[in-house]
């Protein structure tokens, strides 16, 4: 009887952990067309993205940038991703920015119900950036 009860009660907490990890799979990807003269600056706020664990980076890095990077903007739910192209260069490039969940370790030594990854779902913005003579 003492059995039965200690592993119903370690199913039950295994079940409510691997509920704890599922999401909604919810998947957005905002695509942004940016169009830019050589040498010049863009930025643009991004409105938050994924839950509140979720870490806000680069995963997809700019192939002829000068500057590519987010920073947040304190006080707000904004991050802000600022991009300038190396000098004088005229063509395309791609910028991916993501919400990545971070890996969880709880319950101690990390056995199957203590560890777990959110990878279901991606919240992303994708920055599409044209960058082409000025025509004078």
């Amino acid at each position: 009887m003492k059995k039965s009860i200690i592993i119903s009660f370690a199913v039950i907490c295994c079940l409510l952990l691997a509920s704890a990890c599922k999401k909604e799979n919810e998947s957005t990807n905002t695509v942004i067309n940016v169009t830019l003269e050589p040498n010049k600056a863009y930025s643009y706020n991004m409105d938050k993205l994924g839950d509140d664990d979720d870490q806000v980076q680069i995963t997809t890095e700019a192939s002829h940038s000068l500057i590519s990077r987010i920073t947040p903007v304190a006080n707000s739910t904004f991050t802000l991703f600022e991009y300038t192209p190396v000098k004088d260069y005229v063509g395309t490039d791609e910028v991916v920015v993501s919400a990545v969940e971070p890996t969880h370790n709880k319950g101690g030594k990390g056995g199957k119900c203590g560890k777990h990854n959110h990878e279901e779902e991606s919240n992303q913005y994708t920055f599409k950036i044209n960058i082409k003579a000025s025509s004078e």
